[in-house]
């Protein structure tokens, strides 16, 4: 059962950290190459459903993991599993609150962002919680 545990746990982490990354570094770019900044957003509005939740599961597995090889683990990295679990988990969160916000203000059937300073500055928002839940998935890969 460790072994499955364990694969599981870096197989979500991997899933979540590869999707977020090659979207962020590759896909957006290119999206916004060959679209305008809107229909980016609509394609993004898309993709981060599933990023969302890949990383909501990966919550879920790495708290497994942390609780059941307690034992076995030093208690400042226990500690810091924790702190990381519970950073992801606050932004994972956070996220979930601010896509409503987000997607509120997309008009699908004129293809346009309502409001589009508020839009922004949520948006910037989002990106800033997204960067943090990032940081502490790579170092919970690396605990």
């Amino acid at each position: 059962m460790r072994f499955v545990r364990r694969f599981l746990v870096l197989f979500s982490l991997c899933f979540a950290l590869g999707g977020f990354t090659f979207y962020a570094a590759v896909v957006v770019p290119i999206g916004s190459e060959v679209l305008d900044a809107t229909a980016q957003g609509f394609v993004t509005q898309r993709v981060t459903h599933g990023i969302n939740a890949a990383v909501a599961v990966t919550v879920l597995l790495v708290g497994w993991e942390t609780y059941a090889a307690r034992l076995q683990r030093p208690r400042r990295q226990n500690q810091a599993l924790i702190a990381l679990l519970l950073v992801t988990a606050l932004c994972c969160l956070g996220l979930a609150a601010l896509h409503g916000r987000l997607d509120a203000l997309l008009d699908p059937r004129a293809f346009a962002v309502r409001e589009p300073a508020r839009f922004y500055r949520l948006h910037q928002l989002y990106l800033w919680i997204s960067t943090l839940q990032w940081l502490a998935l790579v170092a919970t890969l690396g605990l």
